[in-house]
């Protein structure tokens, strides 16, 4: 993890029964379109990706463009992207973990 809010939701994960084994940091995916991304969190087998997202990398307009063509080619590859302000991971850890388990809960169900 690279992040403050990385490296608490790894923390997080490591005690948590549930989700601990089913995600990786910081892991390379490449889509159907053959574009490559390293994503923040990733759990391959139920196809779930976490963004942490950060002010600094959504602050102009082609970030923001290049983000939403991320999640484009990400979702049309099968993956359900959840994207989590830095912000708020920081303020409150165990909020952010409680909307990942929800996304796997969803996911585990399909």
């Amino acid at each position: 993890p690279n992040s403050q809010g990385e490296q608490l939701i790894a923390r997080r994960l490591q005690n948590d029964s549930e989700l601990g084994s089913l995600f990786e940091f910081n892991e390379r995916l490449t889509t159907v379109h053959d574009s490559t991304f390293t994503v923040d969190l990733l759990w391959r087998a139920g196809r779930v990706l976490v963004a942490n997202d950060g002010y600094y990398w959504h602050s102009s307009r082609s970030m923001f463009a290049s983000d939403r063509q991320r999640d484009f080619e990400l979702l049309t590859s099968g993956y359900a992207v959840l994207r989590l302000p830095h912000a708020s991971v920081v303020d409150d850890p165990a909020g952010a973990i409680e909307k990942i388990r929800q996304v796997a809960r969803l996911r585990s169900n399909d």
